[in-house]
């Protein structure tokens, strides 16, 4: 069925925005009220969400939007008034752009007095049953695996046979990001140096100009296994990348963890633009960022709402950046050297360019200030979740 279908099943359904998407395939319809459930959102799904979980924070919302757009979802159904009153210019904006509707769903009617007309309606047309997954290519096939188009093993199986894909292979994913346009024939002089260069590792490169992204997923040598490996592997690849787009695009690359099977594509990629996203924002100044890097703060940045966090941040971190402004000494910045090399006093002491002994005396008297522990590695360890969390929240910090 198509989106316009919508409004002759329910005429109480209203566009918000995003008309020109009203020919959208729609084959499933589901609900919504977790930031996550944009990751497990397939194409032509039709999603429907009182908002609750963006109600406070309209990036979420555009992060969110940005998703199922990205997944090729068929729109999204918003029951405005319950936790969402307004739709921003911005999120109208990015609807109108990509003809993604959004649609006002009635308050006062059951996700089930929704979801029930659209299902009868999607499972009496034939192409809804007799759809097929097969893939005449290996982009298609891996972009249906990133957006959990198809999730049935057996069929996956299936389809790398058809294509003489190794569904058992050691593979690695990256999202490229630039920030300025490049045209499809620089793309393509781009994949051909890549291929050229990692001919014996199979990438395959999909390119996604409307999102100034690139998605490539290698298969990799044993050999490129090890951290300090993959790490020289992935700075060539970023050097080699940057100087065939154009040295005046600046770019940006979140790496997965590497993976055995098919079936992981889709955590592959959710970990990889997880990192280049909170990379982007915690180490602006960095291109490359790995996941492995990231694990902690991508728990804490699903879950920045959270009270104990929030209480940690303000015991520790704030406690501490007061104290500096009132007495114009620099005891954060100190604290958060001390993290980063994971409290080595040397290491530490040469990076600040001041002695051990003022070290010491600095870390006694931040100790007196937070009235905890230093030498304590349950201390340590709040203090370092802290650290991220402001980070996170204030990346300019």
């Amino acid at each position: 069925m198509r989106v316009d279908d919508l409004f002759n099943i329910n005429p109480e359904l209203k566009y918000i925005s995003g008309t020109g998407g009203g020919s959208r395939s729609i084959k499933y319809v589901d609900v919504v009220e977790i930031p996550e459930g944009s990751y497990w959102t397939k194409e032509g799904d039709f999603i429907i969400t009182t908002g609750y979980f963006f109600k406070n924070n309209n990036s979420l919302f555009l992060d969110f939007i940005s998703s199922l757009i990205e997944k090729r979802a068929g729109g999204l159904g918003i029951k405005l008034g319950k936790y969402i009153n307004v739709i921003t210019e911005e999120i109208i904006e990015l609807s109108e752009k990509y003809n993604f509707p959004l649609i006002n769903v009635p308050i006062y009617l059951s996700y089930r007095e929704i979801s029930k007309p659209i299902l009868k309606f999607i499972a009496n047309e034939n192409d809804y049953i007799t759809e097929q997954f097969k893939y005449s290519t290996v982009e298609m096939l891996y972009m249906s695996l990133i957006s959990q188009a198809d999730f049935q093993i057996s069929r996956i199986m299936e389809n790398a046979r058809y294509l003489s894909i190794n569904y058992d292979a050691n593979r690695c994913l990256c999202i490229i990001r630039y920030n300025l346009k490049i045209d499809e024939k620089m793309f393509l002089n781009t994949f051909h140096k890549l291929k050229k260069q990692y001919a014996s590792n199979n990438i395959i490169c999909i390119h996604q100009p409307d999102l100034k992204k690139i998605i490539c997923i290698f298969e990799l040598d044993p050999l490129y296994l090890y951290p300090k490996k993959i790490n020289t592997f992935f700075e060539e690849f970023y050097h080699l990348t940057c100087t065939a787009i154009s040295e005046n695009i600046p770019v940006y690359i979140g790496i997965s963890e590497c993976f055995k099977t098919l079936v992981q594509m889709n955590s592959a990629y959710r970990n990889a633009d997880s990192a280049l996203k909170i990379g982007c924002i915690t180490r602006k100044q960095s291109h490359l960022f790995y996941y492995s890097d990231y694990i902690v703060d991508d728990l804490l940045y699903d879950n920045l709402e959270h009270d104990s966090l929030k209480l940690l941040y303000q015991n520790y971190v704030i406690k501490l950046i007061q104290y500096d402004k009132q007495k114009n000494t620099d005891f954060y910045h100190t604290l958060a050297v001390l993290d980063k090399y994971g409290f080595n006093m040397n290491k530490t002491a040469e990076s600040l360019f001041i002695h051990r002994n003022t070290l010491y005396n600095r870390v006694d008297k931040i100790g007196e200030i937070l009235q905890c522990d230093l030498k304590d590695p349950q201390t340590r360890f709040i203090i370092s979740l802290s650290l991220k969390y402001g980070n996170l929240i204030e990346p300019s910090q």
